[in-house]
């Protein structure tokens, strides 16, 4: 019943961890489609700016070329978008358990944003000793352990000498021939027998076979659990370091997000004064969009 309850704990924090997961997968996938949504309506609005200068003589009719393959590539990516935001919705709503067909058109919102949360990490020894004491696969390594502990019991008692206590008690009729006894057998006649029977085993090759194989096995199972514990503090120790690099990544994202954005504007700056081409716009731009993918991504991840 022990191990039945450590494998409905292990399964439940696993589906846990999946849903949380899906959630944020699909945040991700929301935050993404509105990115290149917003970079999809910029391309459109620089190709409608190119072709109005075009049409005024300030530009060679070469820059629409650029801006119009710029446009279909940012078309394609929300395509993507889009349809990594449905893949997304669907996996959340199969780890909710939906009850019907027609729950999966059932639309999800969100109500925690993609920003920064605020989380305090303990030291390393503290989540190590949690996990070791509630590490459900590690409980059950234990109860394994304890099966074969008493399985050593079992077969170092085939190798003790038996000792056995009997006692019969009997009615008995005495008489000359068979018949007559089984008359009597009313009278007061009875038999009693009471004895010790003593059994010492000499060179019980089976049973001590046993025990050497139960023993072995026990020792096994306890070595095993000293390095399930290491694993698990192995675990616990790259998760932290994890966290610790996901949150220095969506510092460094955001700055560059924020410099590219700089760098975005001065090109266009320039590009309006003619020392720039629409391909040197779309590049920086796809740069910018880049980063701000990136700092989602780094946040989502953290």
């Amino acid at each position: 019943a022990l191990a039945s309850a450590y494998n409905l704990r292990g399964f439940t924090e696993s589906l846990v961890a999946a849903v949380e997961n899906g959630y944020w997968d699909y945040a991700l996938a929301i935050r993404q489609v509105e990115i290149f949504q917003e970079s999809f309506e910029l391309a459109q609005r620089a190709l409608a700016e190119i072709r109005t200068r075009i049409s005024l003589g300030q530009l060679a009719e070469t820059e629409e070329n650029v801006v119009d393959a710029e446009l279909a590539l940012r078309e394609q990516q929300l395509i993507d978008a889009r349809n990594a935001r449905e893949r997304a919705r669907l996996n959340l709503l199969r780890l909710l358990n939906p009850p019907s067909a027609e729950s999966w058109d059932r639309q999800v919102t969100l109500i925690e944003n993609t920003v920064v949360p605020e989380v305090r990490l303990g030291s390393a020894l503290e989540h190590e000793a949690l996990a070791i004491r509630l590490r459900p696969d590690l409980n059950e390594a234990r109860l394994q352990a304890r099966r074969g502990e008493l399985e050593t019991v079992q077969t170092a008692n085939g190798l003790l000498p038996r000792l056995d206590l009997f006692i019969i008690l009997g009615k008995t009729g005495y008489s000359q021939s068979f018949g007559k006894g089984l008359a009597d057998l009313d009278g007061p006649g009875y038999d009693f027998t009471a004895g010790l029977d003593f059994e010492l085993p000499v060179h019980n090759r089976e049973k001590t076979a046993l025990d050497r194989r139960a023993r072995a096995s026990y020792q096994q199972d306890l070595q095993s659990i000293e390095n399930l514990k290491q694993l698990i503090s192995l675990d616990v120790r790259n998760g932290l370091l994890e966290v610790e690099r996901s949150l220095q990544q969506i510092v460094a994202s955001s700055s560059r997000r924020v410099l590219q954005e700089e760098v975005s504007r001065a090109e266009t700056v320039r590009f309006e004064v003619g020392t720039a081409t629409a391909l040197d716009v779309a590049r920086v731009q796809r740069d910018l969009l880049e980063s701000r993918i990136n700092e989602v991504e780094a946040i989502v991840n953290y």
